[in-house]
């Protein structure tokens, strides 16, 4: 038997959570060994216990393929109030379909979407949370990274929200405050809630006050995996490192290795913190200032850009993405414009995003040139305007990552496209800047931000060490 041990303190909570000294010790009975929790020879146990409280607090049974099949909750778990008892899961694939209790009865039934982690439908037949939600039919509102918002009812009214940090530290939200704000700090806490499904679409333990993530068990107090990394070294020298730390703009949905990448467009820090006349398009728009990112180069974040787009793809999966759930993810939006005009010795001020034209990803696994070597190439099409009057010339972008296994446990990846020359263009590929180009138009307005032609750049290419497929000298079928 081969234990794991871990001891750290949890940190006080938006006043709703107390410190906590905790210890992991998480039990890995070898697979052709009978658990002595279960019939079955395959299933292994990993155990949860907390010095502070003693006796043990959560214990999950997870199956030959590492996919949790039952969870038993302890004496309340951690905060000591969470519901105690066994729940089994049912699954197809690497997600979860259905939750059953001790007796056999569904608890939680699940519709996932295209990616992965992506709630799209949860019905409860049994009442849940702390809030005694009903059985019914609810949606998950999720952002560009799958965390969770709120969840909805079939009219749309929120029945439960959520609010985490970039690492994953959770409040739960069960009833707004007095002015039906769900977000306020008198909005109703909660250690626990109706669904579980909440940082970049994980699945929450509230009695660990942990993420469950498939491969591995992810601590948001810590910014860091409980376990090593199950592929080694590959993917990094660190074997706890969750995404690189880069959690504001990354996921990890299997607990392994994913290589996430970023093209957008923004005004730079020449002109930061300027306000800049809006073009006059006849007397009700005269007057009107819009404001400049307040950032440079390397700064991207998804409120400060114009127009951008951004993904991950797992390095195993490079070259054979087809019909793999989980493989890869992508998605393009906007940040938040801002303008404002003097009326009557006052600012006032309007925010609005734009809308986004294309922008999906389009994806195409196969061969590069003759060689010996798995390829995945991702590409966006997207363009965006000014979000208040049409003015000319839109933001319009091609772009397309590649992909390529160059050698075992080693990627090289290669930028193509173009761009029109507003504004200003960069890419980011596994958290690091690799490309930049400063329009020569950037101002002071948008009469002066030059002609809609376009700006071409190829091969611009980084290559790193990450895990790859064994063999990619077949091309996919």
């Amino acid at each position: 038997m081969v234990a794991l041990n871990d001891n750290f303190t949890k940190k006080p909570e938006a006043g709703v959570r107390k410190q906590q000294s905790e210890k992991l010790a998480d039990r890995f009975i070898p697979a052709n060994r009978r658990s002595p929790r279960s019939s079955d020879p395959s299933v292994v146990q990993h155990q949860f216990l907390f010095v502070d409280r003693g006796p043990l607090a959560m214990e999950r049974s997870v199956d030959a393929m590492n996919r949790r099949v039952r969870k038993t909750i302890f004496d309340g778990g951690l905060t000591g109030n969470i519901p105690n008892g066994t729940t089994d899961y049912v699954c197809m694939g690497n997600q979860v379909m259905e939750e059953r209790s001790s007796s056999n009865a569904p608890i939680r039934q699940y519709v996932w979407g295209t990616y992965i982690d992506e709630l799209i439908q949860l019905t409860t037949l049994t009442t849940l949370g702390s809030q005694n939600l009903s059985p019914g039919t609810y949606y998950l509102s999720q952002d560009l990274l799958y965390r969770a918002v709120a969840l909805t009812n079939s009219s749309g009214a929120i029945v439960e929200a959520y609010d985490t940090d970039a690492y994953g530290n959770t409040l739960i939200f069960t009833a707004p405050d007095s002015r039906s704000n769900w977000w306020s700090d008198s909005a109703v806490q909660s250690n626990y809630g109706a669904n579980e499904i909440i940082y970049c679409g994980h699945r929450y333990d509230p009695e660990t006050q942990l993420y469950y993530v498939r491969n591995r068990t992810y601590s948001p107090i810590l910014g860091r995996w409980l376990q090593r990394d199950p592929i080694g070294y590959r993917s990094g020298p660190s074997l706890y490192q969750y995404v690189g730390s880069n959690s504001p703009v990354a996921a990890d949905p299997q607990g392994l290795r994913h290589i996430p990448f970023v093209f957008d467009s923004f005004i730079n820090g020449q002109l930061r913190g300027q306000w800049l006349p809006q073009p006059s398009i006849g007397p009700v728009e005269a007057g009107w200032q819009f404001e400049a990112n307040t950032r440079e180069f390397g700064q991207f974040s998804p409120g400060n850009s114009k127009l951008f787009s951004e993904g991950w793809i797992e390095s195993m999966d490079i070259g054979h993405t087809k019909g793999k759930v989980g493989a890869y993810w992508g998605a393009s939006d906007v940040g938040v414009s801002t303008r404002r005009k003097l009326v009557n010795g006052s600012y006032v001020y309007q925010t609005e995003k734009a809308t986004v034209i294309g922008g999906q990803p389009r994806v195409t696994d196969g061969f590069t040139g003759g060689a010996v070597r798995c390829d995945t190439a991702i590409r966006f099409t997207a363009s965006a305007g000014y979000p208040f009057v049409w003015v000319s010339p839109p933001i319009v972008y091609n772009i397309v990552f590649d992909f390529a296994v160059v050698a075992h446990n080693k990627v090289t990846v290669i930028i193509n496209g173009f761009t029109t020359q507003l504004p200003d263009f960069e890419a980011y590929i596994d958290g690091g800047l690799v490309y930049q180009h400063e329009s020569p138009f950037a101002g002071p307005g948008f009469n002066d931000l030059g002609p809609n032609n376009e700006t071409n750049f190829v091969n611009v290419t980084k290559t790193f060490s990450a895990p790859t497929p064994c063999k990619c000298s077949k091309k996919n079928g």
